[in-house]
């Protein structure tokens, strides 16, 4: 008992039950095989062991491996998209070679490819008569053309002059050619919707929709922005200005918020002249805009649309041919944009 050390115990017997875990009295006394152990763990006396160690990386090494997840499963992500949306190798060879084949093959027939809208709408535009005429009698021509699958009636005035009409217009009046429905008006009060000039009054106000209408001292013009000096110069002149959707401005279409189907019909000016385009069937305003568009107009501002407007045409043999319902002609504030022998 004397020669033992107080930084050692040692086991008198055989007791086998011992646990080798014990401590030491003095910790610091371990060889120094273990001190890599002692470093991580800590010693608890009141309980007299180590502690587990506590790793201070866990977290990290957590992040870490997430971050690696997200990384492969991007990858596998992309690679197996690319695989399933295209085709076999071969598969899209033939497709290039059949492609290549059919457009520098002179047996391929006509139409087998879609055309070019522009090349084909250059045609149908170039048909579209000019709105002067060497015919004695001012009159409106139709034209029939289909775009995309819209059917459209073109109604082109042959010598007669634009003019804005508030209130009620007689069919019977000879020396009208063209006559349809123009400016919105409201349902609560009958008010012309958007700011409007006639005649050089003021009848309407608001920026209700950002299309305009002008005609002073007989000229046309249609467009879209916000704030037009043309309404100004209406009212200096005396001439008309109102509002609408516009539809298509410097050959772009334009998106409108209204949806549903309607007869629609619209304003459209192509060069230095202007036409009436009127669907055959109820369309919405994005598919009638875009037909528009294809057809290669410049501008086109809507006018009063659905089978319910009022309007009347004379053709060329002075015959008068009216649509829309009667009923409506009484309308408050109902207006028209008229074409009339001068």
């Amino acid at each position: 008992m004397e020669d033992i050390k107080d930084s050692e115990i040692r086991i008198i017997g055989k007791d086998e039950t011992f646990d080798k875990n014990t401590v030491p009295v003095n910790p610091s006394a371990e060889s120094s095989k273990d001190d890599s152990v002692l470093e991580k763990k800590s010693f608890d006396r009141e309980e007299g062991r180590y502690n587990k160690p506590k790793d201070g990386w866990s977290i990290r090494k957590l992040l870490i491996l997430f971050v690696l997840f997200v990384i492969v499963a991007n990858v596998l992500f992309y690679i197996f998209k690319g695989s399933m949306s295209q085709p076999p190798v071969e598969a899209r060879m033939n497709g290039v070679e059949e492609l290549e084949n059919a457009m520098f093959d002179p047996e391929v027939p006509e139409g087998q490819f879609e055309s070019e809208v522009s090349a084909a709408n250059t045609m149908i535009l170039d048909d579209i008569p000019v709105t002067s005429s060497t015919s004695a009698v001012p009159h409106c021509q139709e034209k029939m053309v289909e775009i995309n699958g819209i059917e459209l009636k073109l109604m082109i005035p042959m010598d007669a002059v634009p003019k804005f009409v508030v209130g009620k217009i007689d069919p019977n009046d000879a020396n009208i050619v063209l006559a349809l429905q123009a400016a919105d008006i409201r349902k609560d009060n009958g008010e012309i919707v958007g700011a409007c000039v006639y005649n050089g009054e003021v009848v309407g106000k608001g920026l209700a929709k950002k299309g305009y209408v002008s005609i002073i001292q007989g000229k046309m013009r249609i467009g879209v922005t916000d704030h037009s000096p043309l309404f100004e110069a209406a009212i200096q002149e005396g001439g008309d200005f109102f509002r609408q959707y516009p539809l298509v401005a410097d050959g772009v279409m334009i998106e409108n918020q209204p949806k549903g189907k309607a007869v629609r019909r619209a304003i459209c000016q192509r060069g230095s002249n202007f036409f009436v385009a009127e669907s055959l069937t109820p369309e919405s305003f994005h598919d009638f805009a875009q037909a528009l568009q294809d057809l290669n107009v410049d501008n086109a501002v809507y006018l009063v649309g659905s089978q319910y407007a009022l309007g009347f045409l004379r053709d060329i043999n002075n015959k008068l041919h009216e649509w829309g319902e009667s009923k409506f002609a009484k309308a408050k504030n109902i207006s028209y944009l008229v074409w009339k022998k001068e």
